[in-house]
């Protein structure tokens, strides 16, 4: 792409100068949560539950899998208007991320005790680590535009993406020789050390939480009742409205090919489980590479035309992976995922 000049670098290097710090630990706490993300949601331990803690000779291990992420979904889903009220309302944004970060770290170091027909367990701690990863998401998110400026806040985003694609390769290298000598449980081990050690940047450098006199039962009544006053509000707004439920629709589509990916994989195509890791490795640094060459077209383009081409590739991708017969086509069509992931 077209290089910055002197000029242009010193001005952007102004903009976000104070913010570096804060941007770089940002940046971070993705690649920290990207190997949650890889490892367990998206390939190994997926398959690993389905296949081994449930068995899915009759996809038993899909059905319990499937209700382990919808629940984990509804109760972020229905929580998160109330403590983004007490986050909001008592200045405990960061409080409440290190509590969500410790919830998912503590679930995934405990799959570690999980054997052959833990099903139930396994369950309990999928919905933890869930809940933990994605609830923490939300505040995560939140800190974005308090330290990037509005006209970089797409390169920062694109930047954050980038580094969890890192994470993600990073993290499946290492799980690769453990997959293969059987270790699994040093896997869940090293994801839980592995979030815990790159999301410290994080809790050391995003700005501080602000003191509030409201209390956490107040401030839960408070968001409860501006999540719904603004939930109007928007509701009554055309395009806010075509907006969300537009993302209701297609985020609901992603979300579901990558929590199912792996098993359609394993179980439609024979991948075996060093294969499988294989497959994400080069499914991640086509995200990478796809989430750099479009974090300066979101800012320049605006992002509606970058999610509409991206959401293009996708029903092409979904179409695809409807058609395929042979793993070699199925490499091909993970790989165009992977661009418009």
């Amino acid at each position: 792409g077209k290089k910055y000049t002197s000029e242009k670098w010193g001005k952007f290097s102004g903009d976000i100068g104070e913010n570096k710090k804060q941007i770089i630990s940002w940046c971070l706490f993705d690649f920290a949560n990207s190997s949650y993300s890889a490892v367990i949601a998206a390939v190994v331990f997926q398959v690993y539950y389905i296949n081994v803690i449930v068995g899915n000779a009759a996809g038993a291990g899909d059905l319990w899998w499937g209700r382990a992420i919808s629940l984990s979904m509804l109760i972020v889903s229905l929580s998160s208007p109330i403590l983004g009220g007490i986050a909001g309302y008592t200045g405990l944004r960061k409080h409440l991320l290190a509590l969500y970060t410790v919830i998912c770290i503590a679930a995934v170091a405990g799959f570690s005790l999980l054997t052959p027909g833990s099903i139930l367990s396994g369950f309990i701690l999928i919905v933890m680590a869930n809940v933990g990863m994605e609830g923490g998401l939300v505040f995560y998110n939140s800190f974005l535009p308090q330290i990037a400026p509005v006209n970089y806040q797409g390169r920062v985003s694109g930047w954050g993406f980038s580094v969890g694609y890192a994470g993600s390769i990073l993290s499946l290298l290492i799980a690769l020789p453990l997959a293969k000598s059987g270790r699994f449980e040093h896997i869940w081990l090293m994801v839980a050390l592995f979030l815990a050690l790159f999301s410290v940047p994080a809790f050391l450098f995003l700005p501080r939480d602000k003191q509030s006199d409201t209390t956490t039962f107040q401030a839960g009544l408070m968001g409860i009742k501006k999540a719904w006053e603004t939930l109007r509000e928007v509701w009554r707004g055309k395009e806010a409205r075509k907006f969300l439920v537009s993302y209701m629709i297609y985020e609901d589509g992603v979300n579901t090919v990558i929590v199912f990916s792996s098993s359609l994989a394993a179980t439609t195509f024979g991948f075996l489980q060093g294969e499988l890791i294989a497959l994400y490795i080069m499914v991640q640094v086509a995200a990478l590479v796809g989430s750099f060459a479009l974090s300066k077209p979101t800012d320049t383009w605006g992002p509606k035309p970058v999610v509409c081409l991206s959401l293009l590739l996708w029903s092409l991708v979904s179409i695809s992976a409807f058609l395929v017969q042979r793993k070699s086509q199925f490499w091909l069509v993970a790989g165009m995922a992977g661009l418009g992931l």
